[in-house]
C-alpha cells in the first residue's frame, strides 16, 4: 500500500521509469514483501506436491527472505544516524538471528531446540517491527526532546540536541531489553505448559545382557556344555536289522 498512498503522485516511477528519490524507502519495503510472497507461495506448492527435501527446501527459502531483509536494512536507502536508524540496527540482530536458526534448521532438522529458538526469534522480529512503527510513526509515542518531521517526501524523527538523541538511543536499547525479556520469559511458560499438558511417554527398551550372560547363551545355542551342567542324556538303542 505504501507505494501507492501518501505521495503527490499515485504512480511509484517517475514519467521517464526511474524510481523518484522519495520512493526509494518504499521499493526496499516492497522487496522485502515481495520474497515473503515467493516464500510463501513456493512453500505451499511444495508441501502440496509432497516434493522430496520439501522442509530443507521451505527452510532455504525462509533464510533467503531474512538474508535479503538484512541486506536491505544495511544498506537502507535512510541513513543510521538517528532516532529510527538506531531501531534499524536493532533489527538487524534479530533479522540475523532468525537468518542463522533458519540455516541451523537445514543442518540439524530434528533438533527441537532450534525449531524453539527460530520460532522465538520470527515472533520477536514481528514484535520489534510492531515497537518501530509505534515509536517512529505515532507522534505520541515519540521520545521527549523530538519530534516528528518531513524530510526529502517522508517523514522521520529528529531529535533537536544531542542529549535528546542519546536519551532516545537508550530508551531504544531499554525497549529492546524489556521486550527480549518478556519473550524469553514467554517461551520458556509455554514450554512448560505444553510439557505438562502433553507429558512424554513411557518407553521400553530392551537392557543390554550382562557379558556372562551373554557367553552363556552362546554356548547353549552352539550346543557347548559345561561340566556344571546337569544333563540329561538318552540311552544308545540297538536296532536289529
Amino acid at each position: 500500500m505504501e507505494m501507492f498512498v501518501d505521495h503527490s503522485t499515485f504512480l511509484p516511477f517517475d514519467a521517464d521509469g526511474s524510481i523518484p528519490f522519495d520512493r526509494l524507502h518504499n521499493h526496499e519495503h516492497a522487496i522485502i514483501c515481495l520474497a515473503l510472497l515467493v516464500y510463501a507461495a513456493s512453500a505451499l506448492h511444495l508441501d502440496r506436491a509432497r516434493a522430496q527435501c520439501r522442509d530443507a527446501l521451505s527452510l532455504l527459502l525462509v533464510a533467503v527472505v531474512f538474508a535479503q531483509e538484512l541486506l536491505v536494512f544495511h544498506f537502507h536507502s535512510t541513513d543510521h544516524a538517528g532516532f529510527e536508524g538506531h531501531f534499524h540496527w536493532l533489527l538487524q540482530l534479530v533479522v540475523a538471528a532468525c537468518l542463522v536458526t533458519a540455516l541451523l534448521g537445514i543442518a540439524f532438522p530434528r533438533s527441537f531446540v532450534v525449531g524453539l529458538v527460530r520460532s522465538a526469534c520470527v515472533t520477536f522480529h514481528g514484535v520489534w517491527l510492531i515497537v518501530i512503527g509505534a515509536m517512529v510513526w505515532v507522534p505520541s509515542r515519540v521520545p521527549k526532546g523530538c519530534s516528528l518531521v518531513e524530510e526529502d517526501g517522508r517523514n522521520t524523527v529528529r531529535c533537536h540536541s544531542e542529549a535528546s538523541l542519546h536519551r532516545a538511543k537508550a530508551l531504544a536499547n531499554l525497549q529492546f531489553g524489556w521486550y527480549l525479556s518478556f519473550m524469553t520469559v514467554f517461551v520458556v511458560v509455554l514450554y512448560v505448559i505444553v510439557c505438562r499438558m502433553y507429558p512424554a511417554e513411557t518407553a521400553y527398551v530392551r537392557l543390554p545382557p550382562e557379558a556372562g550372560e551373554e557367553e552363556e547363551h552362546l554356548k547353549r545355542k552352539c550346543g557347548v556344555v559345561s561340566g556344571d551342567d546337569d544333563v540329561q542324556g538318552f540311552t544308545p538303542l540297538e536296532i536289529e536289522v
